[in-house]
């Protein structure tokens, strides 16, 4: 019934243009893009089409409603712009404007709506292409049509999910290592005036590699300088990350294992990973949206995964995790071009192992830095019971020469009960019994509560603060508004509670963040109430203002780079009880100059000169002070490292610290004779990027790179960007090489490049009336040598092109796949490329199917 008085009222509102002699009808292919078309029956207005809206809208995949006065209604996406064609009324209302149309605009025939190419245009933000000869009308800016924001969301996921995996290794360093190899020396010294040099400090350290393990040997002071008291410390770290049951050993100097490491002087080993890979599993997120939507994850603008919701309007997209926070943004879009995007977080606690991993730790040795204990054990073992729950148990012990040693059994566990809720349990033995809770469903949202009770009648502990009974902790943290607005203001809270053996202390802070165009102003009321068993209790409140105001660029290029941040400090009534300001600029890409002052309650202002030289080679801080007493000091701070790279025979300088680190260095170079070593009468590449994992670096002149500091131990994939390459036609001999760098040294590695080729030709079929081409065809190219295999496709006409084809014996064939559904024969084509510098060519290649 609804659909017949709309048809009515359309009959009705029928103009007299509908008998003008310019209207012809004609039937035409209505095309959007490449993406979709259909045969519909259109009217010519002179160069205009009278096209049917409701036709365009389901073929572009818009939503419309025919209502019941007549009117159709349609949604622009993004952003919901509501368009209304009203017949009736001659009228177009987009978003609350309108629009009168003509009589040669609309037309309404057989109940149908039609409606001109022009107004079309200008309402969808589209246009036409007409050709009257093949009667086609194809609308070309199909992107700003949800069809056409659907295909390019399933190009840009297909090729964002392909780079991802882009740089795999199919190539692997083999080196001879030496027992004693590399060097590196890591320096620190700061000098201050006042009270004068003696107050200085220092810290050197020397790195060797050793046995395949890190051996290190470090000192510095541990007071004054003219007194000549120093520390030494000396370890050697092994690591095998393929033993299941051994993966590092540490003899010397380090930390213990356990939750509550510590520094000892002895030995520590067992099956826990020296560095944890960085994705530890996949987490399934799932939400109902409804029919016909697809969803789109990604974290840090890195597309992740995407999917389509099932027939009940649900989907699950598996997520990569990592320790730490995982907050993760999804889009969504309709099937009529809708978006929504959220955003969902679940954090993984540093405890967390894979399900139905085992690991235990063992470390044992003398303490230090820790007083009043001698010597101490601990052993943990860790139990991966589900995807989100880790139980651990273990035990501590101390040894303590004058007082009475030290027992602590612990058992606890680590629980995701859910995407945004963490629970976390734990009880140590004559020490502390804790639980928190942690509740984090977007980044918009966290809330954690944890609870601390603490063992008494224990003298001088070594696990808990002296005296203290429970800790109560309170913290929440949320962006008050949704949309753009959410990135420019965050408000946080915080209550702590601690009660000791003679008074209890609540403290509260009241924050926020707040985004202005380039100025943030960072707000905060802090309350502290201590309340003591045997006297009244006091209670202060302050609240202060700090801003940090960032570069305006319209103010020029010397102002127009300045850094500013202020702060002031206010107790309650308001009676001001310091202050600060600084102005920050950088003279060079890697020199800062700051200057600023500081002011407290009572006191005369100082005045502070920071000079920052943050180079390549070192690092060197200078600080000039005027102090309230009206004296002024000075202190000079410099680190580096020292590193000597025995593949080229050079003492290399580094900003550092560098110890426990390792580096790849070697050329780029074109492989004439294709070898795989590098020759005196080869060319170098110079500018060419070197990428070593995460770390990249381009060629000198000399066509050398040495890429420092990279983590030690874990294998890394190097490779060069064929972008970067001087010609079209050249490859890399890998696409990329797997390497296991070692500590404290340079790991020599040489990239080869070799000189391809090109070929060209077509594959036709044969019949009696000659050959015929075929377009669309995967065609399989195959390197006789290394079994390496490339598909390409055919062309319209049949031809078929590729470049950068490596150096040597290749055959190409028909894929027999084609050939099975065609139910035909092909015999492959042989070629050889030559290795030439300036590449080959190789033409006239001809498949013929029979």
């Amino acid at each position: 019934m609804r659909f017949a008085a709309a048809a009515l009222l359309l009959l009705a509102a029928r103009p007299a243009a509908a008998q003008d002699p310019r209207i012809e009808p004609v039937l035409v292919e209505l095309r959007v893009g490449r993406l979709a078309s259909r045969t519909v029956p259109a009217h010519r207005v002179g160069e205009h089409a009278l096209l049917p809206v409701l036709q365009l809208f389901e073929l572009a995949e818009m939503r419309a409603e025919w209502r019941a006065d007549g009117d159709v209604v349609t949604m622009l996406q993004p952003g919901n712009r509501r368009v209304t064609i009203s017949p009736s009324r001659r009228r177009l209302e987009v978003r609350g404007r309108s629009r009168d149309l003509a009589p040669t605009e609309f037309l309404i025939q057989e109940e149908q709506l039609y409606l001109s190419t022009a107004v079309l245009e200008q309402t969808l933000g589209i246009r036409f292409e007409l050709s009257w000869n093949d009667l086609e009308v194809t609308v070309l800016e199909s992107d700003n049509l949800p069809i056409g924001r659907r295909y390019r969301r399933a190009a840009l996921a297909a090729a964002r999910l392909l780079s991802r995996d882009s740089t795999t290794a199919d190539g692997r360093l083999e080196e001879r290592r030496w027992p004693l190899d590399g060097i590196i020396a890591d320096y620190s010294m700061l000098v201050p005036t006042n009270p004068g040099p003696k107050a200085g400090a220092y810290n050197l350290t020397l790195g060797f590699a050793l046995l395949d393990g890190a051996f290190l040997a470090g000192v510095q002071n541990q007071g004054p300088l003219d007194e000549g008291t120093a520390r030494f410390d000396v370890s050697w770290t092994g690591v095998w990350r393929e033993n299941p049951w051994l993966a590092q050993l540490r003899l010397g100097d380090g930390f213990s294992s356990g939750p509550r490491t510590r520094a000892v002087r002895g030995i520590s080993f067992g099956n826990v990973p020296f560095r944890r890979p960085a994705i530890l599993g996949q987490l399934p997120f799932t939400q109902t949206l409804g029919p016909g939507w697809e969803v789109e994850a990604y974290r840090g603008g890195r597309l992740l995964s995407f999917d389509s919701v099932n027939a009940l309007g649900q989907f699950s997209l598996d997520v990569p995790i990592q320790y730490g926070d995982n907050p993760v943004d999804f889009i969504a879009y309709g099937p009529f071009g809708e978006v929504r995007q959220f955003n969902r977080t679940y954090r993984v606690s540093a405890d967390v192992i894979p399900a139905g991993r085992f690991e235990y730790a063992i470390s044992a040795g003398a303490c230090r830095r820790l007083a009043p204990c001698g010597a101490t054990a601990n052993l943990d073992l860790r139990l991966g019971v589900a995807q989100r729950i880790t139980a651990f148990a273990g035990y501590d012990r101390f040894w303590r020469d004058t007082l009475p040693d030290l027992s602590h059994p612990y058992a606890g566990i680590v629980a995701g009960l859910s995407n945004s809720v963490v629970a976390e349990a734990e009880v140590v033995g004559s020490a502390l019994t804790r639980g928190s809770l942690r509740f984090e469903p977007s980044h918009n949202l966290q809330l954690i509560a944890e609870a601390t009770h603490f063992a008494q009648d224990l003298i001088q502990p070594i696990l808990t603060a002296p005296g203290r009974r429970n800790q109560l902790t309170l913290y929440g943290q949320a962006r008050p508004f949704r949309g753009p607005l959410s990135k420019w203001m965050v408000v946080d809270a915080a209550i702590d509670r601690i009660t000791t053996l003679d008074a209890t202390v609540t403290s509260a802070r009241l924050g926020g963040s707040f985004q202005t165009g380039q100025m943030r102003l960072i707000p905060a009321v802090r309350w502290e109430r201590t309340a003591p068993d045997s006297a009244a209790s006091f209670s202060r409140t302050s609240w202060g203002l700090n801003t940090i105001v960032l570069p305006v660029r319209r103010l020029g290029s010397f102002a127009g780079s300045i850094t500013a941040r202020a702060g002031i400090e206010f107790e309650t009534p308001a009676r001001a009880r310091g202050a600060n300001g600084f102005l920050s600029k950088s003279l060079s890409r890697f020199i800062r100059l700051e200057l600023g002052g500081s002011w407290l309650s009572g006191q005369r202002a100082s005045l502070l000169a920071f000079f920052a030289a943050d180079l390549p080679q070192a690092r060197a801080y200078t600080t000039l002070e005027r102090t309230p007493a009206g004296g002024t000091s000075a202190s000079q701070f410099v680190q580096g490292s020292v590193l000597y790279d025995a593949a080229w025979q050079r003492v290399v300088l580094n900003a550092g610290p560098s110890a426990q680190q390792s580096g790849v260095s070697g050329r780029v170079y074109l492989d004439r004779n294709q070898n795989g070593r590098y020759d005196e009468s080869e060319y170098v590449l110079p500018d060419v990027e070197v990428t070593v994992g995460l770390f990249s670096q381009r060629t000198d002149q000399r066509g050398e790179y040495r890429i420092w500091p990279i983590p030690a131990y874990d294998p890394v994939v190097a490779a060069v960007d064929t972008a970067t390459l001087a010609s079209p036609l050249w490859l890399p001999a890998f696409g990329g090489i797997e390497l296991r760098p070692v500590p404290n040294r340079f790991t020599k590695l040489n990239i080869a490049v070799l000189s391809g080729g090109v070929i060209e030709g077509r594959l036709v079929r044969a019949s009696p009336d000659g050959d015929i081409p075929i377009a669309g065809a995967d065609l399989i190219l195959r390197h006789r040598a290394t079994g390496r295999e490339r598909r390409i496709t055919t062309f319209r006409d049949g031809s078929f092109y590729a470049l950068s084809i490596r150096p040597g014996e290749w055959d190409v064939a028909v894929d027999p796949e084609l050939l099975t559904r065609m139910r035909r024969q092909a015999d492959p084509l042989q070629f050889t490329i030559p290795q030439l510098v300036e590449g080959a060519t190789i033409s006239g290649l001809l498949l013929r199917i029979r």
